[in-house]
């Protein structure tokens, strides 16, 4: 351990209601870092809520591609895999 003399020595192991003093800074630092990760993430955030959304049209148009995805997946596989015709 390192011998670093503290001013007042008696502090490092007084505690108030449970908590010690290391544990306090040791949440006050997480508290502060929060408060400004929060303080950094929220314009972001609130742009975000803020846009308009696609509309119905936009995800059906999306739903659809998916769908064309998904068939040519499955071509795709059926062509290469043999064994997969649906016979038992």
């Amino acid at each position: 351990m390192s011998n670093i003399k503290m001013a007042a020595p008696e502090l490092a192991h007084v505690e108030v209601h449970g908590i010690t003093r290391e544990a306090f800074l040791a949440r006050s630092v997480i508290a502060a870092g929060s408060v400004y990760g929060l303080a950094t993430v929220g314009p972001f955030v609130r742009e975000a809520i803020a846009q308009e959304g696609g509309g119905d049209l936009e995800i059906l148009n999306f739903a659809l591609t998916l769908e064309y995805l998904e068939s040519a997946f499955y071509t795709m596989a059926l062509k290469q895999v043999s064994g997969l015709g649906g016979q038992a």
